[in-house]
């Protein structure tokens, strides 16, 4: 007969979420940020820098976009940012590390409909 495989052993490899606790997969989701007065979606994104709070139990963001392009970054008035191009769909960040992302229009206003998977 076969040994056990412990869980520890299963779940060594992978990267742990904001409790410490090893990530597998979501189990659920949540269409709204984790601020004081949540930000919903979907949202309009305008000249004027959106502070998205991570839920500290959400591993992903999946976002999606209208005919405008979007400025996302790490860190708060950043120069440096990923542009997602015009009508993206179902693009994700793995945040399990993070507590913030910031988005900016691009060049027009933007709606974006996000939600944050939850384990």
């Amino acid at each position: 007969m076969a040994a056990k495989t412990s869980t520890t052993a299963l779940t060594q490899g992978l990267a742990p979420d904001a409790n410490g606790k090893p990530v597998q997969f979501g189990g659920s989701f949540v269409t709204v940020d984790a601020t004081g007065t949540p930000i919903a979606s979907p949202k309009t994104v305008s000249s004027s820098e959106i502070d998205f709070k991570v839920p500290a139990n959400a591993i992903q963001m999946v976002i999606s976009n209208n005919a405008n392009a979007l400025r996302i970054y790490e860190t708060t008035s950043s120069t440096s940012y990923y542009v997602l191009p015009a009508s993206s769909s179902n693009f994700i960040i793995d945040c399990a590390k993070m507590t913030d992302i910031y988005m900016i229009r691009d060049s027009a206003d933007v709606t974006v409909q996000f939600m944050f998977v939850i384990v």
